[in-house]
């Protein structure tokens, strides 16, 4: 079943992937994406995690401050082994305490005293082998997934529902841009194929809706990447909102990493 729904990935139009146009079969499937993931793809095209960040991210993993927020995260919510979602822009709810008990040293304009943010337009979202999301719906979001390190597999459903058909399943490398609209690819479950210990990263973008032009004559909807509506891990599998809240912001993590790279023990 499950390289059956690899091979439907590749069959399907558009693609599930992004790139430029290199062939006219590329072409073909890529002809009927909204123009604006072309616009975000030229934006992350580029981005890079370099070597020691890699490592340094996985010495965090083990035991640094990533394994202390995921271990945090399972025991509020133990239905699946959690990922961390890290705000680019914005703040995440474990900031004041990780600065608190690191003893970290941040620049006076990214201290705030206010819970973490959800809803970043930019986020990056780090997966633990074995690790995995709920099936969840992005809504009227329409954004596209970067893969950063390691390898994650996307599958693909055509409803919100436990039972919901299977479209496909694609796998996510490094530098490799998937995507999703409105209506098409909204719903999706993302998990990390790898070992226990090793892990895989994406960069997420969002835009929502109302701030995209072209789609403002579309009728009105309820959800923007604030929250996204998911499918619960344990029977009954009933319907969940979950509120996109970061764990960690950028700026902490980065004091993170410079201190597993310095000091990895």
């Amino acid at each position: 079943m499950g390289s059956l729904r690899r091979e439907n990935a590749g069959k399907l139009s558009p693609s599930p992937f992004y790139a430029p146009a290199a062939s006219f079969d590329d072409f073909a499937t890529t002809l009927f994406i909204p123009s604006i993931i072309s616009t975000l793809y030229e934006k992350v095209k580029f981005l890079r995690f370099a070597p020691w960040e890699i490592s340094a991210i996985q010495h965090s993993l083990d035991s640094g401050v990533l394994k202390t927020v995921l271990d945090k995260k399972f025991k509020a919510d133990p239905s699946h082994p959690a990922y961390i979602r890290i705000a680019i822009t914005g703040k995440g709810n474990y900031d004041d305490w990780i600065v608190k008990e690191q003893n970290l040293k941040l620049a006076d304009e990214e201290k705030k005293d206010v819970k973490g943010d959800f809803g970043q337009a930019t986020v990056l979202e780090i997966w633990p082998g074995g690790h995995y999301s709920t099936i969840h719906s992005h809504g009227n979001t329409t954004g596209i997934l970067l893969g950063m390190a390691g390898h994650l597999d996307i599958l693909n459903y055509d409803s919100l529902d436990w039972n919901a058909k299977k479209v496909a399943m694609i796998t996510l490398h490094p530098g490799q841009v998937c995507w999703l609209h409105q209506e098409t690819f909204a719903v999706h479950k993302v998990s990390c194929p790898l070992p226990r210990y090793q892990f895989g990263a994406s960069f997420h973008v969002y835009v929502n809706k109302d701030e995209l032009p072209k789609l403002q004559m579309a009728p009105p909807g309820s959800e923007n990447r604030d929250a996204f509506d998911s499918v619960g891990e344990l029977e009954p599998h009933d319907f969940e909102v979950m509120t996109t809240y970061s764990d960690l912001s950028w700026p902490v993590l980065r004091q993170e990493l410079i201190r597993q790279r310095v000091s990895p023990s």
